[in-house]
């Protein structure tokens, strides 16, 4: 508070603080959004399981675990 020329400047700031967090997301909404893999992702799985590095049971588990 000491960096601001008064402590209403404190309590403008302290106010819009609160307000964003109000609009924002709770955390435990935002760690349960699912990620959706990139086309690099599939694209090396795909490559991993045609150059024969993966059996077709892993791959297929795997690309059903991205998909999930």
């Amino acid at each position: 508070m000491s960096s601001f020329n008064s402590e209403d400047d404190a309590r403008v700031l302290l106010a819009y603080t609160k307000e964003l967090l109000k609009a924002s997301k709770p955390i435990d909404t935002v760690l349960s959004d699912k990620v959706l893999p990139s086309k690099d992702e599939v694209a090396k799985l795909d490559r991993l399981y045609s150059e024969g590095y993966l059996s077709k049971e892993r791959y297929q588990r795997l690309k059903q675990d991205l998909s999930s």
